[in-house]
């Protein structure tokens, strides 16, 4: 079985508050995509210090389940960003979603608004996330993130089969309120991101 990634980010502004990590790391492969929160200090910032935090964690301690590692790993995240945001005197947070592919099983998790979709083989596409959101007066707040403040709940890890013609989407709420993603998917040549009013970013993982 292998494994293809292609990705596109772009920014709304002159700082993306998005960032993409991909890393193969012993048995499997890391796929990060992290939105950073821009209601609070540096999201371009916050996004890029969660994601290099659970990329040390993975490669320091590769011995452990996969479930297990990604619980830990997003504890550490957290607690490196708490650092930086004591060491910076400001707030910062974001959205992500991790994925872990084997040969045989992808874990993922999110915690806030970036999604993940699978499309089957036979042409069904599922959301595989929920969005951690609430909508107060018309405005729309996170209600699980990573803030460097700790959770309030466990970190839930999922855990799915693959086969040879699985593809899976992660993508930041720029690019799923711009793009239908069925549309998208059905495309065989992703085309070009159009700029938005909001960092826009997506990742294709297909299994061949």
């Amino acid at each position: 079985m292998k494994i293809c990634i292609t990705f596109q980010s772009i920014a709304a502004n002159e700082k993306n508050g998005d960032f993409i990590l991909l890393k193969k790391i012993a048995d499997g492969t890391l796929v990060l995509l992290a939105d950073g929160m821009g209601g609070l200090d540096f999201p371009e910032q916050a996004s890029k210090i969660v994601c290099e935090a659970i990329l040390d964690y993975f490669e320091s301690y590769k011995a452990s389940a996969p479930s297990k590692i990604i619980q830990e790993s997003l504890e550490y995240a957290d607690k490196t960003l708490r650092k930086a945001c004591y060491q910076r005197k400001c707030k910062m947070g974001t959205a992500l979603t991790l994925v872990y592919l084997t040969d045989s099983f992808l874990y993922y998790t999110s915690l806030g608004d970036v999604r993940l979709y699978h499309e089957h083989i036979n042409g069904t596409i599922t959301l595989l996330t929920s969005d951690d959101v609430i909508n107060i007066g018309g405005k729309s707040y996170l209600t699980v993130c990573i803030n460097g403040r700790g959770y309030r709940t466990q970190i839930e890890v999922y855990q799915m089969s693959v086969q040879t013609g699985d593809r899976f989407i992660l993508c930041s709420d720029g690019f799923y309120k711009k793009y239908d993603v069925s549309e998208y998917l059905q495309q065989r040549t992703s085309s070009p991101l159009q700029c938005t009013e909001d960092d826009c970013s997506v990742v294709e993982i297909n299994i061949k």
